[in-house]
């Protein structure tokens, strides 16, 4: 049988009432306790669609001004809620937009939501209404298990779309420094040319290799040369830190995993700074044997 549902305006108190009495008539749930959780279930998911709540405890009441209700406060059996189109590849959050008066209808539901045969409920006019599933259990076990999945689904996107916000945040403030440098995206060929001038060795060497090796440094597949300048300039800015980093033992943890042409740049850097100081310590025999190593 279909499980009450709270009217319009109706208080917490009253449902409550109405409901216990209702679901002993029915003998649905034998439990007093069952029928209370069952009761109280019904009106926080009617809350949940309704237009507004007021009052507190037990004299809360709910308020619907949608088109499932009519001016007499009685819901219309007939009409659907507006969140069924929301939710069409699942079916409706509200269970009662799943009793179904032709057959056909519910075993398309079932389908849709993943669920084997259907049952039969009797209103209170003794009509026979059609639901999805083998019984009214396994109805609303995968229903709230839809929910549950529509609920994460809308949670990643969210997260997903935060997360694109992040990153193109990152992206501006890479650009608002590589400006700073002389350097931005969408410069003209010569502008560019002047500005590959002022770039360091190292800089040069990182360009150079990001331009010819596709989705080693950056992914520039499919980028022309403006684009392809642009991404490995902004991929530049981010990994300066780590790539200018020096250490007394030769590369860094994180150096060691550039690419040989960028290895070997730091190393050749480092034996230039080490030749200038005229030191021969530890740190140039480290430097020379990363090296030899690296060829």
């Amino acid at each position: 049988m279909p499980l009450p549902s709270p009217n319009n305006k109706e208080k917490r108190k009253d449902f409550m009432s109405r409901c216990m009495v209702d679901l002993s008539k029915k003998g649905e749930f034998e439990n007093p306790k069952q029928r209370a959780a069952v009761c109280v279930s019904q009106f926080e998911k009617a809350k949940e669609e309704s237009n507004a709540s007021a009052g507190e405890g037990d004299t809360e009441f709910l308020v619907f001004t949608s088109a499932a209700y009519d001016y007499s406060g009685k819901k219309k059996d007939k009409e659907k809620s507006k969140s069924m189109k929301k939710y069409s590849s699942y079916g409706s959050p509200n269970p009662k937009d799943h009793y179904f008066e032709k057959k056909q209808d519910a075993e398309k539901d079932a389908e849709k939501m993943g669920l084997k045969g259907i049952h039969t409920h009797t209103d209170e006019k003794g009509k026979t209404l059609y639901m999805a599933g083998p019984n009214h259990e396994a109805f609303m076990k995968r229903h709230d298990q839809i929910l549950k999945m529509k609920k994460e689904e809308e949670d990643k996107k969210k997260a997903s779309e935060s997360m694109d916000m992040e990153m193109k945040k990152s992206d501006d403030q890479a650009k608002a420094e590589m400006a700073k440098d002389g350097q931005y995206t969408g410069k003209a060929p010569k502008e560019k040319a002047e500005a590959m001038k002022k770039m360091g060795d190292m800089e040069k060497v990182f360009m150079a290799h990001c331009a010819s090796v596709d989705k080693d440094l950056v992914d520039t597949s499919g980028m022309d040369e403006e684009e392809t300048h642009s991404a490995c300039a902004m991929r530049y800015t981010r990994m300066r830190a780590d790539i200018e980093e020096d250490s007394e033992e030769g590369l860094t943890e994180k150096q060691k995993k550039l690419p040989k042409a960028l290895r070997d740049a730091i190393l050749k850097k480092k034996m230039k700074v080490i030749a200038v100081s005229g030191k021969t310590s530890k740190r140039k025999e480290t430097a020379s044997k990363e090296v030899l190593v690296r060829r």
